[in-house]
């Protein structure tokens, strides 16, 4: 197996927001590209991610292949790329070979560990609410609600004119609205409503440093998807588990 990546930020920014939800991951490795089904060990959120086969600007590969890997080991190594840095992975059993190749070469091994978590597979979920926005604008009405030091969540509404984000505590609160614009559709017949962890919005918001564009599908008192996409390059959504009041 020898993949040649040039363009390495599709990787080192995907492992950046997977690295804060998940300390191991099982990748897969096949001719379509690289692939990842993960949960965080709350299992709050569902993590989908492919790095396919046309952003490499050389793939080979013998045969399907399984690696699993502490993300942290990955990120470090990554980190130590530049802009002019090309990725060359190849693996020699049990240990990933990752060379930075630029103005110096830089080669580490990484072993592989066992994981015993099960094989996720992609949730079948259906959506009420559409909405494509700018990735930079939703991070703007997290970092909002953020200022409720001691809120814990943020509920989100949207319907057709506008979507509102909202937080409180005891004595504070803030809202955010969005309202429907040339950066912000909304496709929805009625309103949802939903409650979710500040905490994870904002790690699954890092995707932003990936694509600019989001598309973002909810319903009531229902998971949320955040679904960043390069067109032919990669693929990373993300499923945070509503907050539901017990009565």
């Amino acid at each position: 197996m020898k993949l040649v990546l040039s363009d390495i930020g599709y990787l080192k920014k995907s492992i950046d927001v997977i690295q804060g939800l998940v300390i191991e991951a099982r990748f897969n490795i096949n001719k379509e590209g690289i692939s990842l089904l993960s949960m965080d060990p709350a299992g709050v959120c569902f993590i989908y991610f492919k790095l396919l086969k046309s952003a490499f600007t050389s793939y080979e590969i013998d045969k399907d292949l399984e690696v699993c890997l502490k993300l942290i080991d990955l990120k470090m190594v990554l980190k130590k790329s530049s802009e002019d840095s090309i990725l060359i992975i190849e693996y020699e059993e049990p240990r990933l070979v990752l060379t930075l190749k630029g103005k110096s070469r830089k080669e580490f091994k990484i072993n592989t560990i066992d994981l015993e978590q099960k094989d996720y597979k992609e949730p079948s979920l259906e959506f009420d609410c559409v909405i494509k926005t700018k990735s930079a604008v939703i991070q703007d009405a997290i970092d909002t609600c953020d200022i409720i030091k001691e809120g814990e969540s943020v509920t989100i509404t949207a319907n057709s004119q506008k979507l509102i984000f909202h937080s409180e505590d005891a004595n504070n609160e803030a809202n955010h609205t969005i309202k429907v614009n040339d950066d912000t559709k909304i496709e929805t017949k009625t309103e949802v409503i939903s409650k979710f962890s500040i905490d994870y919005l904002k790690k699954v918001i890092e995707g932003s440093k990936l694509s600019d564009n989001l598309k973002i599908e909810m319903s009531n008192n229902y998971p949320i998807k955040f679904d960043y996409i390069i067109p032919d390059k990669v693929h990373l959504w993300l499923l945070i588990a509503p907050r539901v009041e017990k009565e």
